[in-house]
């Protein structure tokens, strides 16, 4: 085989105007870089100039207009069953939760026939990450323990973390303050992220006002409040500062911003939803009936046991959307909204 720069010059590859490359993640303000393998990018060097290079990544997965970034109701079908499938895993963990049992048993439930995972799975207790260790091990729980789980395949995550205690005086006896400071501010700002997205609204507005419903100076949460999810977990988001991206019908999201408060475990309930106009919806209605009818009976659980009126173009794509547990021992409470 020839060396890389003479495999591309037969290519005859355009070098009349730029020449685009496309990697895996976006990197803002930085037209020049790339990640992407050294030695390919040396290649096009070589071949079509260092001045002609661009990143094109934003061309597929740019929250503006990017091709990927709504899909059909096709797409959604295939993508439902992944981000169901996690949401069913992460419940049956949660049912699995007794003191004694171990990780290793969690990541039992939250694997799920055959399908391939696109992030690491979590079951963990107590402190994360010890030894650098990212997977469940033979660790067992006990009560009081810090307690995350989460699952991930195309389409979708779900996670949940919290604590392994059965009521509130054994919450407050781990951490104090945690129902009160962390949770139910959580919560609200969940159920407020469900009922004003909608189609049409620009990023850098919905980011604002997030920020000064749930404001990041006081949760700390990172990144953004959101993002768009497809094969890959993370595709991109449309909600930063300043950002012009729209929301569209089609655009596939993860509910998902974690706050990182001084003193006090994270909280996390991330799922999945999709927007859809009129158009989408009748196209899955008539395609895929029995999704449809998934679909309707979420959105019924959501209004009439936990008290969440989601707007008629946010689908819920998973069950155990905005489904929280303050005392993860006890499957006998789940956090509502008083309408």
């Amino acid at each position: 085989m020839g060396s890389s720069p003479a495999v591309l010059q037969e290519t005859d590859i355009d070098t009349s105007s730029q020449v685009g490359l496309v990697g895996w993640k976006l990197i803002p303000g930085m037209a020049r870089q790339f990640d992407i393998s050294q030695f390919i990018v040396s290649a096009l060097e070589t071949v079509a100039g260092k001045d002609k290079l661009v990143n094109a990544t934003a061309l597929l997965v740019g929250p503006e207009n990017g091709a990927r970034v709504t899909i059909n109701a096709n797409e959604a079908a295939h993508y439902e069953y992944g981000a169901a499938l996690a949401s069913d895993a992460v419940l049956d963990a949660m049912n699995g939760l007794t003191v004694g049992v171990s990780e290793l048993e969690m990541g039992n439930r939250l694997n799920r026939d055959g399908q391939y995972n696109n992030v690491v799975t979590i079951g963990a207790f107590g402190d994360r990450f010890i030894k650098g260790n990212l997977y469940p091990t033979d660790n067992r729980l006990v009560k009081g323990d810090k307690v995350a789980l989460t699952v991930s395949y195309k389409g979708g995550l779900s996670s949940r973390s919290g604590y392994a205690v059965t009521n509130e005086e054994e919450l407050a006896g781990v951490d104090e303050g945690y129902l009160e400071e962390v949770v139910m501010p959580y919560f609200e700002a969940y159920h407020y992220w469900l009922t004003n997205l909608k189609i049409g609204l620009r990023g850098g507005d919905f980011y604002d006002a997030f920020n000064n419903f749930y404001p990041q100076d006081t949760y700390g949460w990172h990144l953004c409040p959101g993002h768009l999810t497809a094969d890959e977990e993370w595709l991109s988001s449309p909600f930063y500062k300043g950002s012009e991206a729209v929301v569209q019908s089609g655009m596939l999201f993860q509910v998902d911003f974690i706050p990182s408060q001084t003193g006090h475990n994270g909280v996390s309930a991330e799922s999945t939803v999709l927007l859809a106009d009129d158009e989408l919806k009748q196209a899955i209605r008539v395609d895929y009936p029995d999704m449809w009818k998934r679909i309707e009976s979420r959105r019924a659980y959501l209004r009439d046991e936990l008290g969440i009126q989601l707007p008629e173009d946010v689908l819920p794509m998973a069950g155990t959307l905005a489904y929280y547990r303050p005392y993860m021992l006890n499957n006998e409470y789940a956090l509502t909204i008083e309408n």
